[in-house]
């Protein structure tokens, strides 16, 4: 990793270093927020039970039950029920840009003339994006933490909060390093951001198909919807091994591509 060229990188990019992640704090926060107000005179809970099963479980909602019932499943469910979704557009935004934005301004090649390895600029743009994505789960703990907390009288889970914050920058690494290869690929920001959206409307139909159909379950395992349960994690207060295993290894499978499809890419 170059630590000149992750300054600079820092200095390009600071307001998404700063903008992202508060923003997504303060999201999180309000969402709760409001969720915890609106629960004291609307029966949220048995709005999300008269939500189909399918479509509640497409997106990684447990349906309720005696466990998972009260505000507290509610508020789990609103701040997080969408959540992977919101990473893929964080993703969306951000990633495929930190690899081919000089493309698009035609000064990659300029830049890439310098005593500077392809390896180098991929490995520190990835690391780039890694600490803005941790940032961003940072904040989104934060500003769950409190909603749970101060506002919504809570006790604060904070074992299932950390878990679920894991998960979802473990989600926007993964879909942000798919977008960067295909950034790499194509050198287009646009190309690796409709790789992204595509990503995610395949991978969400895959679930919500495998959800209708039980015969189609290995079908849904290759979302990573199937493996996004926030509600289970934020209860149970632990990682499940299989959703670490996934979404790591495609984050890793991204990396690698990212780098060795840079390091032979005809940049001229």
């Amino acid at each position: 990793m170059n630590g000149p060229l992750l300054r600079l990188t820092a200095r390009l990019w600071r307001g998404t270093a700063v903008f992202w992640p508060l923003g997504w704090g303060i999201y999180v926060f309000a969402v709760g927020a409001s969720v915890s107000a609106i629960s004291r005179s609307v029966d949220l809970e048995q709005i999300f039970r008269a939500l189909p099963v399918e479509i509640g479980q497409a997106f990684g909602f447990s349906p309720p039950s005696e466990r998972y019932a009260g505000a507290l499943y509610v508020l789990g469910a609103e701040l997080f029920g969408s959540a992977l979704i919101l990473a893929a557009i964080f993703a969306m935004f951000v990633a495929p840009g930190l690899i081919a934005r000089e493309a698009d301004q035609g000064t990659l090649d300029t830049l890439l003339a310098r005593p500077i390895a392809r390896r180098s600029y991929a490995v520190t743009r990835i690391v780039f994006y890694v600490l803005v994505s941790l940032a961003v789960g940072g904040c989104g703990l934060a500003g769950s933490a409190l909603a749970f907390g101060p506002v919504g009288g809570y006790p604060v889970p904070w074992d299932g909060l950390v878990a679920v914050s894991v998960l979802f920058t473990l989600g926007a690494i993964a879909f942000g390093t798919a977008g960067m290869a295909v950034a790499a690929w194509r050198l287009s920001t646009g190309a690796g951001t409709a790789a992204i959206a595509i990503l995610l409307g395949v991978m969400f139909v895959l679930n919500l198909v495998a959800a209708g159909d039980r015969s189609l379950e290995a079908l849904g395992a290759v979302s990573f919807f199937h493996y996004w349960k926030p509600i289970e994690t934020l209860f149970d207060g632990r990682l499940a091994g299989d959703a670490v295993l996934v979404y790591a290894g495609a984050a890793l499978v991204g990396v690698l591509a990212t780098i060795l499809i840079l390091e032979r890419r005809d940049i001229a």
